[in-house]
């Protein structure tokens, strides 16, 4: 049993790891793109010398594929476990389905609440 859940983790990391890649090289297809329809004078400009045109290039690819990994990975991975949760729990009781839906608004406002506060001292402990 825990071989599949080490294959299921592996599986998943794969797949996210694989879409934030593939995210990253179309942004970079795109925006390569742009660059090479640009008039000649945004070339002469100082602050669009290849080598800085270069490093944006590659540093706004960093950050959008330093977002997409885990982030977007976990909210996906939420979504789904609602959905099937709540396909699962109106199949078996579509009373208690219902009343535990009617928690849901509750259960989502104290979350935002926690993460509030752990956003505050976390920040607060780093100094920002």
């Amino acid at each position: 049993m825990p071989e599949r859940c080490v294959a299921v983790g592996s599986l998943k990391n794969m797949a996210y790891e694989s879409m934030k890649q593939t995210a990253a090289m179309n942004l970079r297809k795109q925006l390569f793109t742009a660059l090479l329809k640009m008039e000649i004078g945004f070339f002469d400009e100082d602050t669009n010398t290849s080598g800085a045109l270069t490093s944006r290039l590659s540093a706004d690819t960093a950050l959008v594929s330093g977002v997409l990994g885990p982030q977007v990975g976990t909210g996906f991975q939420s979504v789904v476990t609602l959905v099937v949760g709540l396909v699962v729990s109106f199949t078996a009781s579509w009373r208690l389905a219902l009343g535990v839906l009617g928690f849901m608004p509750l259960l989502t406002i104290s979350a935002k609440i926690q993460n509030d506060m752990f956003s505050e001292c976390s920040n607060g402990r780093l100094g920002l």
